[in-house]
This record gives structure tokens, sequence and C-alpha cells, in this order.
């Protein structure tokens, strides 16, 4: 049972990884709409490239828990996280193709990770 609670804490915590990801990309987003070399632009780049070095730390963690190969094809669930990120803070349109994508990526990642 405690082999099966801690599988669960690693699972979330690599999710809460590619979440934190998704948002770092909010953020990239947010300093392409800036005016290039501007006070701004520095200010939001600063805050992305920190965000980053942060990622690249917690990935190394992941790694510690995770196959190479596990952990990087569940990396697939960013586009789910993006496109709700999309919608929420770009008003940005869902087409079923995007839908039926993202359906396809998680089933790959649930069959990549059964085993683990």
């Amino acid at each position: 049972m405690e082999k099966i609670k801690k599988r669960i804490k690693d699972f979330l915590f690599l999710q809460s990884l590619f979440l934190y990801f998704s948002i770092i990309n909010i953020f990239s987003k947010k300093t392409s709409a800036c005016t290039l070399f501007s006070l701004e632009f520095f200010k939001m780049y600063l805050v992305v490239i920190s965000m980053m070095i942060f990622y690249a730390f917690l990935w190394q963690l992941a790694l510690k828990k995770f196959s190479l190969f596990v952990a990087y094809s569940s990396k697939g669930i960013v586009i789910l996280w993006s496109f709700i990120w999309a919608v929420l803070f770009f008003q940005e349109k869902i087409k079923v193709n995007n839908i039926i994508g993202v359906i396809i990526v998680i089933t790959g990642i649930i069959l990549v990770s059964k085993d683990e």
C-alpha cells in the first residue's frame, strides 16, 4: 500500500511540474506582447528565465523518480494545460480537432505510464 501511495505522490509531482511548465508558457506569451527591448520586456524575460531555471531543477528531481522515457512522454499533458490557459487568459477558441488531439495524447500517456 505504501508503494502505491508513493507512486501516486510521484505522479502528482510530475503532473504539477507540467502544470508549472505550462504557466511558464503564459508568461512567455505575455513577454512576446511587450515592446522589444523595453523595460517591461526585460522584466518579463527575467521572470521567464528564472522560472525556467527553477523548472530545470525540478525536472532533474522528476528524473530521479521516473525513467526519462516515461517522464518525457508524459510531458504531452502540457498541451491540455495550454488549451485551458488559451481559453481562460487569451480568449482563444478550441476546435474539435484540438480536443481529439488532446484525447489521443492523454491516451498515449496512460498507455506509457501504466507499467511504471
